[in-house]
């Protein structure tokens, strides 16, 4: 017997020590193909630099395609890229010699995916060798607060190169069947929706149901993003295991087979996904699913945390860099709060009614990717995990009826009308929802951007009150246990004591034994001996460990609020060929100064938008434009006519002796939209109130003024030096003006809004109509010039020549054109900064040379947002720091 029990120990340790080398080897070769793929896109990444802007030829396989207004954009997995000359200049010249560092010279052999984009109207064939001659170029990194990075989004990809102006040199025979058949169901699915479906409601479920959101109307993606339920748009686990699980279960009952179902349904789920794109959440959804249906052939259940670490694993051996994706990290966030979340609310709360289970699975999952979404999205919808309950148990409605609908409009369209009833209802539904929840205060709450940090801080945060709440919940099943097991043992106590009262004892009783005493073994001992034990409160050492860590996170918390990025800054956002000023003061107040573009059509969406939730914005205080041109006013028209963007303007602000023809159409669509129109002119303020404890901002406009109306009159005096301009202005300062000039009040406070006279006939043309604004906070001045030109200058020089002295930041006219920034003017008020707004390559030549010359005369410094991106400037303490966000 003893040898027995040593050969069975023995076989133990066997078993766990073959256990653990097989562990081992899986993270050993797990680390190595690791490392392989992530040293084969590094060096991917390094020739795309080396590469950029030179004339390319690309030889590989189409196996993506998509249809712009101006052509095709196309997937390639290129086998081979040729490098056929680079400009010739010095920056050609460093990628020449980088191009031979990076294995072969001036080529690339080996799997490499590329974007290119295409003119011809000829439709490109997936599966098909092709070579294409372009310019290479890179992804681009976000020059904007808040804005997309399309260098990451590609990286986690695995792109990090495109071909622009590409055209075929060459095109080969052979094509992919399974390829063209599924985007060919693919697109005969999206004609169904188009035909049997108003537009919105087709781009909804072409979207949901094939992943495809470029005709996604751009209200109701804000919408469905504002209230939280932007993932049912999104192929993720809920429309696989819809889809996958009904098949399974059909399939199921007519086969008798769990193999045979299982595998025939991973076949259309992986299908499926291929038609879709296989993003990140697709892909997870499609791994877990594979690992379901081996447990369903097996007899067994997969373990939803092991599934998803499988599947996370085999997702980021393939390609690292989707860790860092937006997409996989909400993705695994939602599952893990399935996974770890909701069990311990079961724990607390119980499982009793279907409304409090499905109330704990929105309440887990939101918990879990709350942090993830605010990092990204800088927002959270307030009401989200109470709309899901509505949403969430529709969506299997919603999917089903537009999956029979798209069946049956591949036989008539007439039947898929009548099937697409159901589908027709529940978006109405989703749409009421939203409107509603909007409706209701505080429905988004706009919390800007957080660190790493807080988010870090945040998830333990969480976990310590998942294991207090574990731990309170186990003790209080454990009591409950308990009463039942005593009040059981009572009941086999009373119940001995009566068979003994009832029959006579053949033999007598040794050692005087009472009923007491034959009974006390029963006595307040739970059945089952040991197992049902109740669970001991544990003491001493845990508790104080259990104390220390909650102690740590709070002061961490505490830290991180207190430096919560609460300081006065000023963006002078990259817009392009345009203007864009965003401001937030230390007390809160959001101010935009212009807001447009003539190279970037969307500023609105891509730019201002995105910047403004950023900052943590939900409303502007004020909104100035500073005249009517369009590269200052589009995205502000965007912003007046976006619908479910969480953004209010409060007040826009127009000069009242300014460009009022050209603001005519922004100034009706503020009033159309209940929007207060402030009209200001030379000497109005705006100021906040003063704080002990920090800073107020001031806002003054300098200029125009009544005076411009008479714009034949203006007084164009012969005062090029210096030396004669500021003699006028001593001369005016102490109360000696002449006939044609106006003293001007500086201490007026905007109290009311009266319209001034539109300016007409042959006065000054828009730009030199463009408020000019003198921004003090802390000791320091700022002066937004808007487009004004060298005459505006010259009359601020002889009217404002003791405000504007000691200007410390320049926002330099006119993007930087030779009209503005005179030499006098510049000599003037001698910024320390100066920032020009300007577009890449722009056909203006903005800045001009002569301009930067005379920057460089003076001793400022330069900032182009065409160079840096964005430009940001904080001011702690009287200090300025400026830095660029590109």
């Amino acid at each position: 017997m003893r040898r027995y029990e040593m050969t069975v120990h023995t076989n133990d340790r066997v078993h766990k020590w073959r256990n653990a080398v097989f562990v081992w080897l899986i993270f050993v070769f797990v680390g190595i193909a690791g490392y392989c793929n992530m040293s084969s896109l590094q060096t991917q990444e390094n020739f795309a630099k080396c590469v950029a802007g030179a004339s390319c030829k690309v030889s590989g396989i189409i196996y993506d395609r998509q249809e712009t207004t101006s052509g095709w954009v196309i997937q390639i997995r290129a086998k081979k890229v040729f490098v056929k000359g680079v400009e010739e200049t010095e920056e050609g010249a460093e990628k020449t010699k980088e191009i031979e560092k990076v294995g072969n010279k001036l080529a690339y052999s080996g799997q490499m995916k590329i974007v290119a984009y295409m003119s011809t109207s000829e439709k490109p064939i997936l599966g098909q060798d092709v070579v294409l001659s372009g310019i290479a170029a890179l992804p681009e990194h976000a020059t904007n607060p808040g804005g997309f990075d399309a260098a990451d989004y590609y990286k986690a990809k695995k792109i990090f190169m495109f071909l622009k102006d590409a055209s075929y040199v060459e095109t080969g025979v052979k094509k992919s069947e399974l390829l063209n058949t599924l985007h060919g169901i693919k697109e005969r699915v999206t004609s169904v929706y188009d035909q049997t479906f108003e537009p919105k409601a087709a781009s909804v479920l072409s979207a949901m149901v094939l992943g495809d959101k470029r005709g996604l109307d751009r209200d109701t993606r804000n919408m469905y993003q504002l209230n939280g339920i932007a993932h049912i748009l999104a192929i993720s686990g809920l429309h696989i295991a819809i889809l996958g699980m009904t098949l399974f279960e059909w399939l199921r009952k007519r086969t008798g087979s769990y193999r045979i179902s299982g595998c025939v349904a991973m076949i259309v789920v992986v299908f499926y996904g291929i038609m879709t794109g296989l993003s990140g959440s697709t892909s997870r959804a499609v791994i877990m699913m594979g690992l379901v249906m081996i447990g369903k052939a097996k007899g067994r259940s997969a373990d939803l945390l092991t599934s998803a670490g499988i599947a996370s694993i085999c997702m980021a051996v393939w390609n690292p860099y989707v860790i860092r994706d937006a997409g996989f990290q909400l993705s695994f966030a939602a599952v893990a709060g399935l996974a770890v979340i909701h069990p311990v609310y079961v724990q607390t709360f119980g499982k009793k009614g279907r409304l409090r289970q499905a109330f704990g699975v929105s309440l887990s999952s939101s918990l879990a990717t709350l942090p993830i979404c605010v990092f990204y999205y800088y927002q959270f919808p307030l009401y989200g995990i109470l709309l899901n309950l509505l949403v969430v148990p529709l969506v299997s409605c919603l999917l089903m009826s537009a999956l029979v609908t798209a069946g049956c409009g591949i036989i008539s369209i007439k039947a898929a009308e009548l099937a697409g009833i159901p589908a027709h209802f529940i978006l109405i539904l989703y749409e009421r929802l939203c409107g509603l929840s909007e409706k209701i205060p505080f429905s988004s709450i706009n919390v800007g951007h957080i660190t790493v940090r807080m988010v870090l801080v945040y998830y333990l945060g969480l976990g310590v009150v998942l294991f207090i709440l574990r731990c309170y919940a186990g003790e209080k099943n454990s009591s409950q246990s308990m009463d039942e097991n005593n009040s059981a043992g009572e009941e086999v106590n009373k119940s001995i004591r009566n068979n003994l009262a009832g029959r006579k004892l053949e033999k007598p009783m040794t050692n005087n034994l009472s009923d007491k005493d034959l009974v006390r073994p029963f006595r307040n001992k739970p059945l089952g001996g040991d197992l049902a034990k109740p669970v001991r409160k544990k003491s001493g050492r845990c508790g104080r460990y259990l104390y220390g860590i909650i102690l740590v996170i709070l002061l961490t918390a505490l830290y991180e609020y207190a430096n919560f990025d609460r300081s006065f800054v000023t963006v002078f956002l990259d817009v392009g060929q345009g203007d864009g000023i965003l401001i937030r003061t230390e007390q809160g107040t959001s101010i935009l100064i212009d807001g447009g573009s003539t190279s970037n059509q969307r500023v609105g969406e891509y730019v201002l938008l995105p910047a403004i939730r950023y900052y943590g914005m939900s409303e502007l205080d004020y909104v100035f434009v500073t005249h009517g041109d369009a590269d200052h006013i589009s995205g502000i028209e965007y912003l007046l006519n976006a619908e479910h963007i969480g953004v209010r303007i409060r007040n826009l602000v127009l000069a009242k002796y300014g460009d009022r023809q050209g603001l005519a159409n922004i100034e009706t669509l503020a009033k159309e939209k209940n929007i207060n129109v402030i009209y200001m002119e030379a000497g109005d303020k705006i100021r906040e109130k003063l704080n002990s404890d920090m800073a107020g901002l001031t806002l003054e406009c300098l200029y125009p003024s009544e005076r411009t109306l008479e714009a034949k009159q203006v007084v164009k005096r012969e005062s090029d030096s210096i030396a004669e301009a500021k003699q006028v202005a001593e001369r005016e300062a102490s109360g000696i003006t002449d006939d044609k000039k106006i003293a001007i009040g500086l201490g007026n406070e905007i109290t009311e809004n009266v319209p001034g006279d539109e300016v007409t006939g042959s006065g000054p043309d828009a730009n030199d109509l463009s408020i000019v604004l003198l921004a003090k906070y802390d000791g320091r001045k700022i002066l937004f010039t808007g487009d004004a030109g060298s005459m505006v200058e010259k009359r601020l020089i002889l009217e404002k020549n003791l405000l504007l002295s000691e200007t410390d930041v320049l926002k330099v006219g006119h993007h930087g054109s030779r009209s503005a920034s005179s030499e006098v003017f510049l000599q003037t008020i001698k910024p320390q900064y100066a920032i020009i707004s300007c577009g890449k390559k722009n056909h203006y030549g903005h800045p001009h040379e002569e301009t930067l010359m005379q920057l460089q005369t003076i001793g400022a410094r330069v900032y182009r947002t065409d160079q840096c991106g964005a430009i940001i400037l904080h001011i702690q303490s009287g200090k300025i720091m400026l830095h660029g966000y590109g």
